[in-house]
C-alpha cells in the first residue's frame, strides 16, 4: 500500500489542510465565555509569535537554514509571501464583506 507524504503528494492541498488546520487551533486556542456564549477573541501580537516560534522550530533543521545567509533568504522569502497574501486577503474583504477568520481582533498597543 503507498502512502502519499507531502513531498509526493498534491503540495496545494497539503498546504491548503496546514493552513485549514492552523487557523481551526489559533481559533480553538482563542476561545473565551462571554456571557455564557463561545467567542474567539485573537491577540494578534501573541498569535504572531507563536506563529514565528512555531515557523523557527520547522525551519531550523533545514539544510537551507543553516547558514545566516540562508535564513536571511528564507525570512525575506516569507516576508514578501507575507505582504502577498495580506493583499489578496483584502482585496477578498473589500469585494466580499467576509474576513478570512472570525472573531474579536485585539491588536497590541
Amino acid at each position: 500500500m503507498s502512502r502519499d507524504t507531502p513531498m509526493t503528494a498534491d503540495v496545494e492541498a497539503y498546504r491548503e489542510r496546514i493552513a485549514t488546520a492552523v487557523t481551526q487551533a489559533i481559533y480553538n486556542a482563542s476561545l473565551v465565555d462571554v456571557d455564557g456564549e463561545q467567542r474567539a477573541v485573537l491577540n494578534v501580537a501573541a498569535i504572531c509569535d507563536a506563529m514565528v516560534v512555531a515557523m523557527a522550530a520547522i525551519v531550523e533543521p533545514a539544510p537551507a537554514c543553516q547558514t545566516t545567509k540562508g535564513v536571511r533568504e528564507l525570512s525575506e522569502t516569507i516576508a514578501r509571501d507575507l505582504r502577498a497574501r495580506v493583499r489578496q486577503m483584502r482585496t477578498v474583504y473589500e469585494q466580499t464583506g467576509r474576513r478570512a477568520i472570525g472573531g474579536e481582533v485585539i491588536y497590541p498597543s
